[in-house]
């Protein structure tokens, strides 16, 4: 049985992905009484569940239903979900990506630097429905100032460290030498 349910619920699991070194797979699916869509991973003897609206931003309007397959390499899903929740269902396919080690890295080139920067000012305000937003860094579903200092303080090679997010104009002065402001 994947994991524990409440109540008087039915799930189902839809696809599960290959093995990795440790023989562990991740299984998709959804509890059709409620309709979740659910992941579950192995941990030790047990499955733990995860509903997959618990890893999404509440600023998106989204309510994930059901998920259908989970990619092999790199761990993403798809499925169905309502994209604006409230009266009136409005349907639509959702992708789930893993944001990774280093979600500043927006042009996903290695590092964090000046291309991420343009990508992130190009991209500025709510991220369209339906739409791969990759400058929205904190997934709030809106670039925006927060996007942009995540961004500065990940300046650098992806995995060098990065560093603390800018508290100040002298911060950012401080990381990236632009010299005494005026």
């Amino acid at each position: 049985i994947l994991g524990p349910l409440a109540g008087p619920d039915w799930s189902r699991a839809n696809s599960l992905d290959e093995p990795d070194e440790q023989d562990a797979v991740r299984i998709v699916g959804g509890n059709l009484t409620a309709q979740d869509a659910l992941l579950w991973q192995p941990d030790g003897e047990e499955w733990v569940q995860t509903d997959l609206n618990d890893l999404i931003s509440t600023g998106c309007d989204w309510e994930l239903y059901e998920a259908h397959d989970v990619s092999d390499e790199g761990g993403w899903i798809v499925g169905y979900g309502d994209v604006d929740p409230g009266p009136g269902t409005v349907l639509h396919a959702f992708l789930l990506t893993p944001i990774g080690d280093c979600p500043a890295d927006i042009d996903r080139d290695g590092d964090v630097d000046t291309g991420d920067l343009l990508d992130l000012l190009g991209a500025w305000g709510g991220c369209p429905v339906g739409s791969i937003c990759w400058a929205d860094v904190n997934a709030d579903c809106t670039v925006n100032t927060a996007d942009l200092l995540i961004l500065l303080g990940a300046w650098g090679e992806c995995g060098g460290g990065g560093g603390q997010i800018p508290q100040s104009v002298q911060d950012c002065i401080d990381k990236f030498g632009f010299g005494d402001p005026i």
